[in-house]
């Protein structure tokens, strides 16, 4: 295993976050911009600018056709776009498995549930076992 203390997104570059002491208690923090966490208890919000690499193009240096890949995503919204990019520069099949936690990008409800079931869908063609929870 190799660690990389770098946010993981679908492009290089730096990424602000907040985070407040309630997400140890809920797991995960807010890329600034972008609410997915329920931020209306009182706390103060610790700012942070940290690097990020493009997964898609590190998983594409770093592995070959025969190596076994498997891809656990939990990177609180950025999913959907790292998603997209495997399967757009079929990065995709390099990947035999893969866990991924969904988060709602359009909220709860009947829209934001469909959006992922849609999602669900288009992959379901690659040869990737898929593992979903949100």
């Amino acid at each position: 295993f190799r660690v990389v203390p770098v946010a993981v997104g679908s492009c290089p570059g730096r990424v602000s976050m907040d985070w407040k002491s309630q997400h140890y208690l809920n797991g995960g923090s807010n890329v600034k911009g972008m609410r997915l966490h329920d931020d209306s208890q009182k706390s103060e919000a610790m700012h942070f600018n940290v690097g990020q690499v493009d997964i898609v193009d590190w998983i594409k240096r770093s592995f070959r056709p025969q190596d076994f890949v498997y891809l656990k995503l939990d990177i609180e919204g950025s999913e959907y776009e790292v998603m997209r990019r495997l399967v757009s520069t079929g990065v995709i099949s390099l990947i035999d498995e893969a866990e991924i936690e969904w988060h709602s990008r359009l909220g709860q409800g009947k829209f934001g549930e469909a959006t992922d079931r849609m999602f669900e869908w288009i992959l379901k063609d690659t040869n990737t076992v898929f593992h979903f929870h949100g």
